[in-house]
């Protein structure tokens, strides 16, 4: 038995933002909006890790899906020149199964792509649409054969409503535009892999410490305001990346 490996290089980057305020301003905050801040500032951290994952499946730049991804060197566009029947075929039982079908007969080293689960991810304005396809239990079907009953191929697949679609993709199919991905389980390679710093896995929340001191003695609180102008600093960081995994056929 002999082993090859190869390695794909991509990059974690540093995402942050600090909002300043004043000292009154907490005082007055009747509403209680920047109490809210850390918590706002941790979501929009989050929101990162959703954003980066999503822009390796979508062109931020010229929108519709990221061609570095999905071309036809890797064979992973709905299209005929990849052996599909049609072209950018619309949302339907037909062309999810087709998708299914085609990603399971790829192979690797020789050996099959083995896939137990598969995700549908869609725009939101798709989610009706792929909540009522993939909720059907049977269909009944009309041919040379008679009239008969047959289970829906694709109720095992999950759903992904990815509200980051629309955001970032601002062609004109995006409502239109859906993604059939192999689930990610145990020793399965992800197609797309996503990264941090160890040790930094969370968003990291800070306030502005420079407040001096009482003159009896103690630091003064961070939310009591700085010492050189009065003003209050919240500050969030986090790491992260994602990058597609090259294909293999």
């Amino acid at each position: 038995i002999s082993f090859s490996a190869s390695e794909t290089s991509f990059g974690v980057s540093k995402y942050g933002a600090r909002v300043q305020f004043s000292f009154e301003m907490l005082l007055n905050d009747d509403w209680g909006v920047l109490e809210t801040l850390p918590t706002e500032l941790a979501q929009l951290a989050r929101n990162q890790e959703d954003i980066v994952a999503t822009e390796v499946l979508v062109d931020p730049v010229n929108y519709g899906p990221n061609p570095v991804f999905f071309n036809n060197t890797n064979g992973n566009i709905f299209a005929t020149a990849n052996g599909y029947t049609n072209n950018n075929p619309v949302l339907s039982v037909a062309a999810v199964t087709e998708a299914a079908s085609h990603i399971r007969s790829r192979t690797f080293n020789g050996n099959p792509v083995v896939v137990s689960k598969f995700i549908l991810m869609v725009p939101p304005a798709l989610e009706a649409d792929a909540k009522r396809l993939l909720g059907v239990t049977a269909f009944e079907v009309t041919d040379a054969n008679g009239t008969y009953t047959i289970a829906n191929p694709i109720s095992d697949i999950g759903l992904v409503v990815n509200p980051w679609l629309p955001v970032i993709d601002k062609g004109p199919n995006v409502n239109k535009t859906w993604y059939l991905m192999p689930a990610g389980s145990a020793g399965v390679r992800p197609a797309v892999v996503f990264s941090k710093i160890r040790g930094r896995e969370t968003p990291e929340l800070r306030i502005a410490s420079a407040t001096g001191n009482y003159l009896g003695g103690g630091e003064v609180p961070g939310r009591e305001g700085s010492f050189l102008n009065d003003d209050i600093e919240f500050r969030v960081r986090h790491f992260v990346g994602a990058a597609g995994i090259a294909f293999e056929t």
